[in-house]
């Protein structure tokens, strides 16, 4: 029984350690850190990170003996997300590559604190379910649905590319991932490029199928982002928040099915729309080869006149809150 005591004493003056470390890291300027009472997240449709949190009551668990409450706001797509940051009307998000590559080209504030899974087959082309079209060399002179911005317009472009096309030689249709559901159901485009779950979802429904995927092609390299000014007042805040996130991959990749139910059961998608979360691998930290993934972005980005501000793209994320989330993970035994 001592022993059990001394082990559980350690581990609790380990954990007070390891939180007060992180604020003496970094409390850079001594002003009151931490003093945030609401936390403002953007989260689009099959957010894993929102409907597990929350149905599971862990961002509760984690932050309301504080008193600080979690607020999610839902999305459609990346771009709107990043004019939430913008504007300090959010203080976390998660999108893709394409929107925090853009932002951190055109001096927004926001910085990426964490890569969420990655599906390689994030990306998806798709047609109306009668369409006579079967390859990506057809769409010469047709209307392509695509949110401008976003994974699914750099995919688009990278297929035309493939195939010896320009954006020249297709009318890109701007439009929302649900949307561009709507338009090829009734025949008002003649393709669209989007991202999971929505190409599993429209194919399924019959309202579309599938000629191309994107593993090879692209790798859509979805991230947290944050509000540097809230990160830098709220270090401690944002380390529990990402290691509540830790935690909630954790359990998505020992039980996807258990998952999947969860997800289906909260955000009304079927669970086969989520079939994705069956493959998706999980690795915080940016790798060699997602650092490439993400310079392709930028240069695709600078190509096409969609940002004129080059870069070093290593700068758009930082992990040391994560390293500290990590820490308090592994010290609870987690």
């Amino acid at each position: 029984m001592r022993n059990i005591a001394h082990k559980f004493i350690f581990t609790i003056l380990t954990l007070a350690l390891l939180i007060f470390s992180a604020r003496q890291v970094f409390a850079a300027d001594g002003s009151e850190l931490n003093t945030a009472k609401v936390i403002n997240v953007g989260w689009q449709s099959a957010s894993s990170i929102k409907h597990i949190g929350t149905s599971m009551g862990l961002f509760e668990k984690e932050f309301g003996p504080d008193g600080i409450v979690v607020k999610f706001q839902q999305f459609s797509y990346g771009p709107p997300i990043i004019e939430g940051l913008a504007a300090d009307s959010l203080d976390f998000g998660e999108v893709g590559d394409m929107p925090i590559v853009t932002a951190v080209a055109n001096g927004i504030e926001i910085q990426s604190i964490y890569k969420t899974g990655v599906n390689p087959d994030s990306n998806t082309l798709l047609v109306p379910v009668n369409s006579t079209i079967t390859s990506v060399s057809e769409l010469k002179g047709k209307k392509v649905g695509a949110s401008i911005g976003s994974s699914g317009h750099h995919y688009l472009v990278l297929l035309l590319a493939e195939a010896g096309l320009s954006v020249e030689d297709v009318e890109i249709v701007n439009l929302g991932a649900n949307d561009l559901g709507a338009a090829l159901a009734a025949d008002e485009i003649e393709a669209g490029s989007t991202w999971e779950p929505y190409g599993t979802i429209f194919t399924g429904s019959g309202s579309a199928k599938l000629i191309a995927k994107s593993g090879g092609v692209k790798q859509n390299t979805s991230t947290v982002v944050a509000r540097k000014d809230f990160v830098e007042k709220n270090p401690d805040i944002t380390v529990r928040y990402l290691k509540v996130i830790l935690e909630i991959e954790a359990f998505i990749a020992e039980d996807p099915e258990r998952a999947i139910k969860i997800i289906s059961k909260e955000s009304g998608f079927k669970e086969s729309d989520l079939a994705g979360l069956l493959v998706m691998k999980y690795n915080p930290h940016f790798t060699d080869f997602d650092w490439d993934q993400m310079k392709k972005t930028k240069q695709f980005l600078l190509a096409n006149n969609l940002i004129t501000n080059d870069y070093d793209i290593r700068t758009l994320y930082t992990d040391k809150y994560l390293i500290e989330a990590e820490k308090l993970c592994k010290a609870m035994g987690k």
